[in-house]
């Protein structure tokens, strides 16, 4: 189904930010040099490799919201529209303020949801028991499950993602209500109805939920499933579709040794073979 695989390793900084292949029948995983990494580039990279071909573009960054949320701010004017993530994003994108980051938990809404977590104990909480109030939740399941960050939160407090997501969510809502070449999954459709209309799939990857699993015994129980979030709903890939999370935790978790007994050679046959390492992971 998938012959290539284009993986973004995000970050809020334009430095921090990377775009990695794999050729999936030639079994080569390799770096795509260029200049700053945004969504307008990778998609630009993704349209060369797709000639005839099948491209799974990932990003890891969240691409989805908490039902919650999403249930809360449909319900509001002008947002009745906001039927799945691909519609909620040009809306968002039009309304002002709503990417502007607060720091006063009291002022929270779902018009305003980003914030900067201030300084002093119990920050982050004041933010999520006003959400609360409201009967939202904050954090996806697949955040929750995996203890992650909510993508609201912009900075404050370690391994914060949300300003790195209003870059690509801005960049992608642009590009949503205009005749496209590119799919989301999953909102619009199974993997397999997506390839059949259209050569490029974006979707989300989460490698901390396989890289949490490095710690256990055996790296290919650590691939062997993943969770993305579907409207709040988590919904199990299979194998295949997992290496678009081995491929994210990439060279930069080989370079620093969490995969100390698994080569770039085997890795990239497990990505393009869809085979389980037996190598042991290091903790």
């Amino acid at each position: 189904m998938v012959d290539y695989l284009l993986c973004a390793d995000w970050s809020k900084q334009f430095k921090g930010r990377a775009l990695y292949a794999a050729d999936v029948r030639a079994r080569k995983l390799f770096r795509v040099e260029g200049p700053g990494l945004t969504v307008y580039y990778a998609l630009e990279k993704a349209r060369e490799l797709a000639a005839g071909k099948n491209v799974l573009l990932s990003f890891d960054l969240p691409l989805g919201l908490p039902q919650s949320f999403l249930s809360a701010i449909r319900t509001a004017r002008h947002w009745e529209g906001a039927l799945s993530f691909i519609e909620f994003l040009p809306i968002a994108a039009r309304t002002p303020s709503f990417f502007v980051s607060g720091r006063d938990a009291s002022a929270w809404s779902v018009w305003k949801p980003f914030f900067d977590v201030p300084s002093g104990q119990g920050a982050r909480k004041a933010f999520e028991a006003k959400a609360e109030r409201e009967g939202i939740q904050l954090r996806r399941e697949i955040e929750r499950k995996t203890r992650g960050n909510s993508v609201f939160i912009t900075s404050g407090i370690p391994g914060s993602v949300g300003s790195g997501a209003i870059d690509a969510w801005k960049e992608l809502a642009s590009l949503l209500p205009l005749k496209r070449d590119f799919k989301v999954w999953p909102f619009e459709g199974s993997l397999s109805d997506i390839f059949a209309s259209s050569r490029i799939v974006i979707a989300e990857n989460y490698p901390s939920d396989l890289c949490s699993g490095a710690v256990r015994s055996y790296f290919g129980q650590a691939a062997s499933t993943t969770n993305f979030e579907n409207e709040g709903e988590c919904t199990k890939i299979r194998p295949r579709m997992l290496n678009i999370a081995v491929l994210d935790c990439k060279l930069r978790s080989l370079n620093r040794g969490h995969y100390r007994g698994t080569g770039r050679r085997k890795l990239v046959r497990c990505i393009a073979d869809d085979r389980r390492s037996s190598s042991r992971a290091a903790g």
